[in-house]
């Protein structure tokens, strides 16, 4: 084969029409068009091209994007109206939508196609860890109910035993987190001080704060996705009440770092930008040699890369993956390749995390895809992986040391 450049390669390909790829997102067209310089999804759109450079995508990809008016901002079928849309336009697969508070309505919507036999459904590649059927594929963006794990292990391996919690209500999550920090606490001896739940608009952030201050923990555990970060309530309220406590630690709302990192500040909280995986430092390299100059970047070690690049080349893999592997280009056959995809290393989470489906099993990632991380003096610094050396129980006693009883 000629070895041709990625340009040569798109020329060659103009003779097919370009296949359809739909983004949806919620934070507006800027942020998920990616012919915008400053969007998180140039990363994808970067694997993607690698992918076409290495005649591994078979056509030129057009992106059509559409902003969800969905949940917890808009309404719950914001994401249906998207999703319909980009059916509409010809998408033979979509990215999107990533909120959990809109994925159950989204499920059904696209069982109902499947069983009307109307419109085929397209597959959907979702940033939610949660929710399953036959047409959605997870790239999990945080899992706060499994992120209680993480956190309760954080507590414990820094020798705290006491924790102060705030629940982040109205997204489905919220339950599940409850419910986990219930058993890992019970698990690993966890005392909760006093636990509040507040909405993503809280009434009185400053006394359920409080309350939680005067219970005396010594760990301040924050578990939602962030609404309330977003709007600085959280940080408002501890400057107001002047308490800052011994440690702060969140699930996945920390990733809205790079929006506020003032509001972060001293806080621990999952991340997927992992500094022990090498392919991240490869990524990186490639991304600052591809698209520096052309967005300002300093250099390749400036600060600029965070999780949200991890994970968006990631998707590109993924697609490119399943675009190789599909036995024909519908949208059947574009779900068919991503069941096909198989132990392709992933730059998200840590060494040895992979991508990779099964018929019947549609969760991509395999492996550690989520670490920690904190703010330190406005920047981010990484805080590790589960502490995972050691079990959390207790081996038995063997059997020349103490009999039963």
């Amino acid at each position: 084969m000629e070895n041709l450049t990625l340009e040569q390669m798109k020329q060659k390909m103009m003779m097919f029409k370009p296949l359809r790829i739909g983004i949806m997102g919620y934070n507006g067209p800027d942020a998920i068009d990616p012919t915008w310089h400053g969007a998180p999804s140039r990363p994808m759109v970067m694997a993607i091209e690698e992918g076409i450079a290495n005649g591994m995508v078979p056509r030129n990809i057009e992106f059509v994007c559409v902003s969800e008016a969905n949940l917890p901002q808009g309404s719950w079928d914001g994401t249906i109206k998207a999703y319909d849309y980009l059916v509409e336009q010809g998408c033979a697969l979509i990215v999107g939508s990533h909120s959990q508070d809109n994925l159950a309505s989204h499920l059904e919507h696209m069982e109902r196609m499947d069983r009307s036999g109307v419109h085929q459904p397209v597959p959907v590649i979702s940033w939610s860890a949660g929710g399953a059927n036959k047409w959605l594929f997870r790239l999990g963006n945080g899992e706060c109910g499994s992120e209680m794990t993480m956190l309760c292990h954080w507590v414990k391996k820094h020798g705290y035993n006491k924790i102060g919690v705030i629940i982040e209500t109205v997204n489905p999550e919220h339950e599940d987190c409850y419910r986990s920090l219930l058993y890992e606490t019970r698990k690993m001896g966890i005392e909760i001080t006093k636990l509040e739940f507040i909405p993503h608009v809280p009434v009185n952030v400053v006394e359920s704060i409080r309350r939680v201050r005067d219970s005396n923990p010594e760990v301040f555990m924050y578990c939602g996705c962030g609404m309330n970060f977003m709007q600085r309530h959280i940080s408002t309220a501890l400057n107001e009440l002047g308490w800052e406590p011994q440690a702060k630690i969140c699930t996945s709302a920390f990733m809205y770092y790079p929006v506020d990192t003032k509001s972060f500040e001293g806080w621990v909280g999952t991340d997927q930008m992992c500094l022990e995986n090498p392919l991240f430092f490869d990524f990186r390299q490639r991304y600052f040699d591809r698209y520096g100059a052309e967005l300002g970047l300093e250099s390749v070690d400036s600060g600029w890369c965070d999780g949200l690049y991890c994970l968006s080349y990631d998707t590109g893999q993924v697609i490119r993956e399943a675009l190789f592997r599909a036995p024909s280009l519908t949208p059947d056959g574009i779900r068919q390749g991503l069941e096909r995809i198989r132990w392709v290393p992933a730059v998200t989470g840590g060494p040895g995390n992979f991508l990779a489906a099964y018929p019947g099993e549609h969760n991509l990632f395999n492996g550690e895809y989520l670490v920690l991380g904190t703010i330190k003096d406005g920047k981010l610094a990484y805080e590790g992986k589960i502490d995972a050396e050691h079990f959390d129980v207790p081996a038995l006693p063997g059997p020349n040391t103490k009999k039963w009883v």
